[in-house]
C-alpha cells in the first residue's frame, strides 16, 4: 500500500484519486468524518506540523450509521511501548428535529464526548498492533463504486510514520484482518462493551 507525504495544509484526509487510498464517498465523507474527529478533539494525521509529528501514530475510526462513532489512536513511544487514546461520541448521525416549543440543538451539543480515556500498552502489545495495521494497509485495494453499499459502516484505518501517511476505508464488511484489528482495539484493549448486533 503506497504512502504519501503529510500535507502542508490542515487537512484530515487526502483528496480523492490521490493514489494513496481514499474514503468511500470522497470529499462529502471527508467533511463528515472530519466533523466527528474534531468533536473527539482528534488532530489530523494527514496534516504536518502537529504534536503528532514526533512519533509513529496509528488510528482506527469506526463510523456506524446506527451506533456511536469510536476513534482509537495509538502513539508509539521511543522505547517501543505505546498508549491508546480512546474517544467515543455520545451520539451518531443527524440530529433529531426539536420537539414543539424546544430549541434546536447545535452540533457541539449533539456531538459531545461519551468516552475519553487512555490505556498504556507494553512493547509486545504495541508491536502486535502495528504489525496488524501493516497487514491491513497491505491488503490489495478493492475498488468500491459509489452507491455499491449494503449498510452504513466504515472501518477507517490511518497511520503517520516518519512523515508518511496511509489510509484505508473499508465499507460494508471489512476483511478479516481489519475486523480483527478494529475489535482488538475497541473491545479488547479499550474496553468498550460492543454487542454482536453493533458489529457491522
Amino acid at each position: 500500500m503506497a504512502s504519501t507525504s503529510c500535507s502542508s495544509l490542515p487537512e484530515y484526509f487526502p483528496r480523492p484519486n490521490s493514489g494513496t487510498g481514499e474514503l468511500f464517498y470522497g470529499n462529502d465523507q471527508a467533511d463528515w468524518e472530519r466533523k466527528y474527529l474534531q468533536h473527539m478533539k482528534e488532530l489530523p494525521l494527514y496534516a504536518c506540523g502537529s504534536s503528532l509529528d514526533t512519533q509513529p501514530v496509528y488510528r482506527f475510526l469506526w463510523d456506524r450509521s446506527l451506533s456511536k462513532p469510536i476513534a482509537v489512536r495509538l502513539e508509539v513511544r521511543p522505547d517501543g511501548a505505546g498508549r491508546l487514546f480512546v474517544r467515543e461520541l455520545a451520539h451518531c448521525c443527524l440530529m433529531p428535529p426539536p420537539g414543539k416549543g424546544e430549541k434546536a440543538q447545535t452540533w457541539d451539543e449533539w456531538l459531545t464526548l461519551d468516552t475519553d480515556r487512555a490505556v498504556d500498552l507494553n512493547v509486545d502489545q504495541t508491536r502486535q498492533i502495528t504489525s496488524q495495521f501493516d497487514t491491513v494497509f497491505h491488503r490489495p485495494f478493492d475498488l468500491n463504486l459509489t452507491g455499491n453499499t449494503t449498510d452504513g459502516s466504515d472501518w477507517i484505518f490511518e497511520s503517520r510514520v516518519q512523515g508518511r501517511y496511509r489510509l484505508r476505508d473499508f465499507r460494508n464488511v471489512p476483511p478479516e484482518s481489519a475486523k480483527a484489528l478494529g475489535l482488538l482495539l475497541v473491545r479488547d484493549l479499550a474496553g468498550i462493551p460492543i454487542q454482536e448486533n453493533e458489529i457491522y
